[in-house]
């Protein structure tokens, strides 16, 4: 993996984990629409990782669950 497709995981995994531990949970069905259209992650995606939104939520549902910070609870993605 490249530099650029490492900053740009770890600056999505990063803001996701602080928008999650504001909001404290956010519908998985949501997420990727949040993903879309949030310039931020849409770009970073774009340029660096080449991701759909579906498989950029995907990833990071699975990362942030990995960390501990985040869990599955019915159709959300909930902070731990």
């Amino acid at each position: 993996e490249d530099d650029g497709a490492r900053m740009a995981r770890n600056a999505i995994r990063g803001c996701i984990t602080f928008h999650l531990f504001d909001v404290r949970r956010i519908s998985l069905e949501a997420l990727p629409r949040h993903l879309a259209e949030t310039p931020l992650y849409r770009e970073a995606s774009a340029r660096f990782l080449g991701l759909a939104p579906d498989a950029l939520a995907s990833w990071l549902v699975g990362e942030l669950e990995r960390a501990g910070v985040a869990h599955r609870e019915g159709g959300e993605l909930v902070a731990s």
